[in-house]
């Protein structure tokens, strides 16, 4: 009985999940950038597939991956809230390559009625320029009942995923 909503701007990943999921009534699927304005913003296509982001990729992407942005692209951006309206989220899955916190920023209201967050978490530098670390990542979800419970990181480059759920205190 989910609901799936797919957001992803570049023409190709979205291509193939039209292809894929539109005989799927439970799955939505939007041409569009999550972030924390409505517009457009810059996107960065790579040399590494998956990599693309709405962030350039940084020196620690370069010297640890040997990712580098192949060209720019305008894409459109919209923010959670405007899609998400009044909707209760069971999971937010949130992969978007160092621009996490821009999308959560977009997502205030819809934070209020969401249960848990699985997201891509950088512990110490993000692979992209202006990309969000951790600590910065928690205090944000702190003011939202969130308590992280998991992490699984890569002890080479200290990158990986966390899992939050609200708590709410008395």
């Amino acid at each position: 009985s989910c609901i799936f909503y797919l957001f992803e701007p570049f023409e190709n990943y979205f291509e193939y999940l039209n292809k894929r999921f539109n005989t799927f009534d439970r799955v939505k699927i939007f041409k569009s950038a999550l972030s924390d304005k409505v517009g457009t913003l810059k996107f960065y296509d790579t040399n590494i597939e998956g990599s693309q982001s709405i962030l350039k990729p940084g020196e620690f992407a370069e010297r640890n991956y040997n990712i580098k942005a192949n060209r720019e692209l305008n894409v459109d951006s919209n923010i959670l809230d405007n899609v998400l309206n009044n909707i209760k989220i069971d999971c937010l899955w949130i992969d978007v390559q160092g621009a996490e916190l821009q999308v959560l920023k977009g997502a205030k209201e819809s934070l209020l009625r969401t249960n848990s967050i699985f997201i891509e978490v950088s512990i110490k530098e993000s692979l992209y320029d202006e990309g969000v670390i951790m600590p910065e990542l928690n205090k944000f979800l702190e003011e939202y009942d969130f308590t992280l419970i998991g992490l699984g990181t890569d002890y080479r480059n200290l990158t990986g995923n966390a899992f939050y759920i609200k708590i709410k205190g008395d």
